[in-house]
């Protein structure tokens, strides 16, 4: 009896944690850095497969095919995910390093739309940010590859034959952009940026 229900148990155990496995895996396209506290099922039963996936939330519900039978799964979720905080004051224009940031984890629901979640060497504030602030995109300077008055090669490429010009770039821009350009005779055209020198004039 002590062995059959204790396959009863594991069987459950074994249940909710891939039904978990799956969840988080499927969570994480939206939220890389998130890790979970706890998740609860109702009903808890064994052999499910998901069917349609629930979107990232504290609580809902998702179908399952549970012994050949389709039916819905409520869940709660309580999680943690990671962002990124000020240590110190900056001004505004301010470049500052990774050494003046901290990573720290807050529940999930309090994750910010907008907040930084990659980094680069170093970054550069919009305007006056307070310490302890958390790191928003919207704070900061786009990290241009080119600048407006840079001096840029332009790449003119019809297959067969590639020309270089010398360029000098009219506004600022990261890679892929279209920006708008003028040549030593003072005309005006537009290149997508390749890199920190060079545009493809198209």
């Amino acid at each position: 009896m002590n062995k059959v229900f204790s396959l009863f148990v594991l069987s459950g155990v074994l249940f909710a944690n891939n039904l978990s496995d799956e969840l988080l895996k499927h969570w994480k396209k939206q939220d890389e850095f998130l890790e979970i506290k706890s998740l609860s099922f109702n009903p808890n039963i064994n052999n499910c497969k998901i069917i349609t996936y629930p979107n990232l939330s504290k609580q809902g519900f998702f179908k399952a095919n549970c012994n050949d039978k389709d039916m819905q799964i409520s869940f709660k979720l309580q999680a943690l995910t990671k962002v990124y905080i000020l240590k110190k004051d900056v001004l505004k224009d301010e470049e500052i390093g990774l050494f003046d940031l901290k990573s720290e984890k807050i529940d999930f629901l309090k994750l910010p739309y907008n907040a930084l979640r990659t980094l680069d060497n170093s970054i550069k504030f919009k305007s006056k940010v307070r310490a302890g602030s958390i790191i928003k995109t919207s704070m900061l300077m786009p990290n241009y590859l080119i600048n407006k008055d840079d001096s840029v090669v332009g790449i003119l490429d019809d297959g067969d034959l590639s020309v270089f010009v010398d360029l000098i770039a009219l506004q600022s821009g990261v890679k892929g952009q279209r920006i708008r350009l003028k040549n030593t005779q003072g005309h005006n055209l537009t290149g997508e940026i390749i890199n920190e020198k060079q545009v493809l004039i198209k």
